[in-house]
């Protein structure tokens, strides 16, 4: 009897080391990983991939088939996928980085834990050590001078709106500016005594160092897409702090 008591717990603690979450961005295996223990987590969208145009991989698809768990933020992709989803997300009209802000965070990752936690996938102590950290962020942030900013591609809208700042974007919709609306948004950023400047590493290079030369402001690349939240965080307060 004992030996068949041990090999089902030897089956059990094999299973959950196993178990696989799928996610739809790296920075949510970054959540995932701070906040569970032994979790394989798949992440759909490449490292570096355009989660508003990207088309999962076979590969991805077949993994998320074999998870326990496929956690969503809202992208346009996730909808071509036929898998039940939990939502994991913030609803927001201003674009879907809302992950960039430490306030949307604290939601993003209490849900993703709630979620997990239902079956059985996710630590306590680590989670609350994780919503400490986000919260010390947080703080941070709000006690900053509420200024204007100059982003390339219109990314930290959510955080702006959150603490209170307001973003100036260069791309159009998303897209490569024209000539005259390079000159529109440089006209802008002057106007409204922006003297900060993000970018994101692949931005178009020639126009980053045209606007940079044109405000005489030091570009702070910041990719928004990286999966060490932390990291980023960290680049991004010392942006706004003037380190």
């Amino acid at each position: 009897m004992l030996k068949v008591i041990n090999t089902f717990l030897l089956l059990l603690i094999a299973s959950y080391s196993f178990a696989q979450v799928s996610v739809s961005i790296p920075v949510q295996r970054y959540i995932v990983n701070r906040i569970s223990d032994n979790l394989s987590v798949n992440v759909m969208a490449d490292l570096g991939a355009d989660p508003h145009t990207f088309a999962p991989k076979p590969l991805a698809v077949k993994r998320l088939e074999d998870s326990t768990i496929y956690l969503a933020l809202g992208f346009p992709f996730e909808d071509t996928i036929k898998s039940d989803k939990v939502y994991v997300g913030v609803d927001s009209e201003l674009d879907p980085h809302v992950w960039t802000s430490p306030k949307a965070m604290k939601e993003i990752v209490t849900n993703s834990y709630n979620a997990l936690k239902k079956l059985g996938l996710a630590s306590d102590s680590k989670y609350q050590e994780f919503m400490t950290e986000i919260d010390t962020y947080d703080k941070k942030f709000a006690a900053l001078d509420t200024v204007s900013f100059l982003v390339y591609h219109p990314s930290l809208g959510h955080f702006a709106k959150d603490y209170g700042m307001t973003q100036y974007a260069i791309e159009v919709e998303g897209s490569e500016p024209k000539a005259k609306d390079l000159q529109l948004a440089i006209e802008k950023a002057r106007g409204n005594g922006v003297k900060i400047f993000i970018a994101q590493p692949n931005s178009a290079a020639g126009n980053v160092k045209l606007v940079s030369k044109e405000l005489g402001l030091a570009v702070n690349y910041i990719d928004i897409l990286q999966e060490d939240w932390n990291d980023m965080m960290n680049k991004l307060y010392r942006a706004f702090n003037g380190e």
